[in-house]
């Protein structure tokens, strides 16, 4: 699993990451296994604009590194590549 969790590490080093913004939902404590990585995941409400709906995205953490502290309701930019998190903004309500 280390060799695995560096094999992420170096692949979000080198790819493309995307950008999204939503709102802060909850942390997800359970479990799971992501590309040999294990994951928690934070959960955004995100506006689909061509759908014009809302939907839930899951973007994963290492399990053992700490959840980012964001409250409930906060708009976050964030970065992920492959749905793991790489970066994030929290943004000042009136931006």
């Amino acid at each position: 699993l280390v060799n695995a969790y560096y094999k992420r590490c170096y692949e979000m080093s080198i790819a493309r990451s995307e950008k999204y913004e939503g709102n802060f939902i909850e942390y997800s404590y359970k479990k799971e296994n992501k590309d040999n990585v294990e994951i928690k995941s934070l959960i955004f409400l995100e506006w689909n604009k061509y759908k014009e709906e809302c939907f839930e995205r899951k973007v994963y953490v290492p399990f053992d590194k700490p959840f980012p502290e964001i409250k409930e309701n906060q708009m976050v930019t964030y970065f992920t590549q492959g749905n793991f998190l790489v970066s994030y903004e929290i943004q000042e309500k009136g931006e």
